[in-house]
């Protein structure tokens, strides 16, 4: 299989894991954000969500949605252990196609239109920092788009 269609394979994956733990609901959740890092042979997935018009991480999405859904510890770290697995996964295929690795993925997903970005990008985002980690990106990634949303 070529290394194209395996990894639109393990995205569309990584897409399913964050929309399965909020029970594919179409009719509340409007963005999925995938946060991926990669780097030292540390694996790095976070989401966050827009339901129902409000920002909101993974263990807040009961408080704003009329579904309520497991977000159990067993379930949030499965769904974190799932996604990370899959970073591996990516990280296998892009050795075996001696191609180079992705360190930082922010993914895009809204259920209602279909509607998908992956954002790739190959440059050193942490272990070239003393004090910055993958869950500081992320971090930042939601607060931007939080004002983003303020904003509108």
């Amino acid at each position: 299989m070529s290394l194209d269609k395996k990894f639109q394979e393990l995205f569309t994956k990584m897409v399913e894991i964050s929309f399965e733990y909020v029970n594919r609901n179409v009719k509340e959740v409007d963005s999925i954000y995938i946060y991926n890092a990669m780097e030292d042979g540390e694996y790095y997935y976070n989401v966050f969500y827009k339901i129902n018009n409000s920002l909101v991480k993974s263990h807040e999405v009961n408080q704003v949605s009329v579904d309520q859904y497991d977000i159990s510890d067993d379930r949030s770290f499965g769904m974190l252990c799932l996604g990370g697995d899959t970073l591996e996964e990516i990280e296998e295929l892009f050795t075996e196609h001696n191609r180079e690795i992705p360190t930082l993925m922010k993914m895009y997903y809204n259920p209602k239109s279909g509607e998908f970005d992956n954002n790739i990008s190959y440059e050193l985002n942490y272990s070239n920092h003393k004090e910055r980690t993958a869950d500081d990106g992320f971090e930042d990634w939601f607060k931007e788009e939080k004002n983003k949303l303020a904003e509108v």
